[in-house]
């Protein structure tokens, strides 16, 4: 099964269409090479090319750049990079057009498949098939296109240099998002009901898309006051509502939602990006079992994890600057000890061979071993941790300015990020990775639906049950009792944010962190300010002092300075507010100067350029 997906995401179609030829070149058909006359007859052939656009789907699964949006979020930081140029405030417009010029190739791309269906040999049912599937990635592209920079040209056919289109001004983000909606609305009117082949575009992950895209739009109309957003929060509903029919069940783990070899056919996945060795690998696992990791958890993100009652670290009676790691991760939600590495003590007896030190001045330093031997899978989220070449690590938490001899896998500030660790995949090198990772899936598709029907004021217990409580099943924690939330629920809630609204979002971040959601999700919330809150990892007594569950904790920098604080993760500090108009992303200087019909995004125009 397995090499039959890899052969579908890694053939690359050579179809030589070269877009700046001429226009008795394009009348020739060459005797030897294929063309468009020839590449878009047969339903082999548009399958075949339609391969190459899923490529759209795909994150980058590197060991540096796994978690690169969620380092620009309250949720992460990259402590190779410092504080990312959004939270500093010195984003600049860029000269070059960089994503600006890929993301209109990559629809003149869809065009041009879609512009050769009319005249191929396909009968009418599949045409509209293969007209579905090249609407579906134009409308994925530009629901990335128009999160990014707001207005931008609607280009629907394969234009040439002399087509005065091509120099039209950027179209109003309403008739954008009205074009993507209504493509999405054909292509599940019309695209076949069962794929060829398997974890290929079908009607669900047309719905899974839908309800991500309705979600995202009717929630910064909503935010950004732009109106109109019950049309795309109903279409999210909708889209969201014949899903959960549809997959009623949840893969009842968590975490091997990150670490199974292939996901096809899981329940809860809708599609999925599959990994073969030595065909089309990753390099996630790696990153996790090495040094070249350089993200982990803000203290924020750590604290948004609730206990197993359904409560708050704080209603809890525990205090949130914990200096105790043992206390800090008890009795949580699984999801945290599947993302952040939990504390441990072991004594190694040589590079390869350990053994448990048991209690020692009564602390347990074999509880979260114990704990991941219960809850983990065989060999994924296991303790201790183990480098890519079997070395074994002598604790958690460790630092990167004191290594003790065993730097792999350290955190700047104490919350090591290990949500791709696993040792059943081959780690040796950074292209061995197998594991396959989820496009769409339902955990997402449930905290779609929770959130919109909240914006819609159609939010209740029922639906609480539907969704937010069984992803909490699955991380062990209580249900959520709608009628529980009051103001006092979360002493740390935003006050400008309804308080069942606040544990919706709550419920998002933990769901989906390290899934490259959560900047995004500030700019559509227009919470700018939680980006550029100082991030902080966790919390030291004493930095000069050896605790019996520590590893040494001298050389480690402590926020403001002090000997007792927070780890800090950057001596720079973020700038002191969110400017209005960082929500959009500038357009790039040498396409303002191509297209004179082209603006500026409002705010990046010279001098608010630094």
């Amino acid at each position: 099964m397995k090499i039959k997906q890899t052969y579908i995401y890694t053939v690359i179609v050579l179809i030589i269409i070269v877009s700046g030829c001429t226009k008795e070149f394009l009348n020739k058909t060459p005797l030897d090479s294929q063309t468009e006359e020839t590449a878009f007859k047969t339903d082999e052939n548009f399958r075949t090319y339609s391969w190459s656009l899923y490529s759209i789907l795909y994150r980058n699964y590197s060991p540096t750049d796994s978690y690169q949006d969620e380092n620009r979020s309250d949720d992460m930081y990259d402590w190779s990079r410092g504080i990312n140029s959004w939270a500093m405030g010195d984003m600049i417009v860029p000269a070059s057009s960089g994503s600006w010029v890929s993301d209109f190739a990559y629809i003149r791309k869809v065009n041009l498949m879609l512009d050769n269906i009319e005249n191929s040999e396909l009968n009418e049912t599949k045409k509209n098939h293969w007209r579905s599937v090249g609407y579906f990635f134009r409308a994925y592209k530009y629901f990335q296109m128009v999160r990014k920079y707001g207005d931008v040209q609607w280009i629907e056919h394969v234009l040439s240099d002399i087509d005065e289109e091509v120099y039209k001004p950027r179209d109003p983000r309403n008739t954008v998002t009205a074009k993507i909606l209504e493509n999405l609305e054909f292509a599940l009117a019309n695209i076949e009901d069962a794929s060829v082949i398997e974890n290929n575009i079908n009607k669900d992950v047309i719905r899974g898309f839908i309800s991500r895209f309705g979600l995202f739009e009717g929630t910064w109309r909503k935010y950004h006051g732009l109106g109109e957003e019950d049309i795309y929060l109903q279409a999210c509903v909708t889209a969201s509502e014949v899903l959960l029919q549809n997959h009623p069940t949840l893969h009842d783990h968590y975490d091997e939602l990150w670490n199974l070899e292939d996901l096809i056919g899981l329940d809860g996945i809708l599609l999925c990006r599959s990994y073969v060795k030595d065909k089309v690998t990753q390099g996630a696992t790696r990153g996790a079992r090495s040094s070249a990791n350089r993200s982990e958890h803000t203290k924020d993100m750590i604290n948004s994890y609730l206990c197993s009652n359904g409560r708050t670290i704080e209603a809890n009676g525990r205090m949130t600057n914990e200096p105790n790691p043992y206390i800090e991760f008890r009795d949580r939600d699984y999801r945290l000890y599947f993302s952040s590495c939990p504390p441990y003590r072991i004594e190694v007896v040589d590079k390869k061979g350990w053994q448990e030190i048991g209690v020692v001045d009564g602390v347990d330093h074999s509880e979260y071993i114990r704990l991941l031997e219960q809850i983990s899978g065989d060999g994924f989220k296991k303790l201790p941790i183990q480098n890519y070449n079997g070395f074994v690590k002598q604790g958690e938490p460790s630092f990167l300015k004191n290594k003790n001899g065993y730097g792999f896998c350290s955190s700047q500030a104490g919350y090591y990020t290990w949500k791709f660790y696993n040792e059943t995949i081959d780690a040796l090198t950074y292209s061995s990775g197998t594991n396959d990772m989820p496009i769409f899936r339902m955990g997402e598709i449930l905290i779609n639906y929770a959130e919109a029907m909240k914006e819609l004021g159609l939010f209740d217990q029922t639906v609480a049950d539907a969704t937010i409580n069984k992803l909490r099943a699955r991380a062990h924690i209580a249900d959520m009792a709608v009628g529980d939330i009051d103001g006092n629920f979360d002493v740390n809630r935003d006050p400008d944010v309804d308080p069942v609204m606040w544990e919706i979002r709550r419920e998002r971040r933990i769901e989906l962190f390290g899934e490259g959601f959560r900047f995004h999700d500030l700019r559509r919330w227009k919470k700018g300010s939680y980006i550029i809150k100082i991030k902080v990892g966790a919390y030291i007594e004493d930095k000069e002092e050896v605790k019996p569950y520590r590893i040494l904790l001298d050389k480690v920098a402590i926020e403001g300075g002090g000997s007792t604080g927070f780890a800090e993760t950057s001596s720079v500090k973020p700038q002191s507010s969110w400017p209005e108009y960082y929500y959009l992303y500038p357009i790039p200087t040498d396409q303002l100067l191509l297209n004179e019909n082209l603006t500026q995004n409002p705010g990046w125009e010279p001098p608010a350029v630094k």
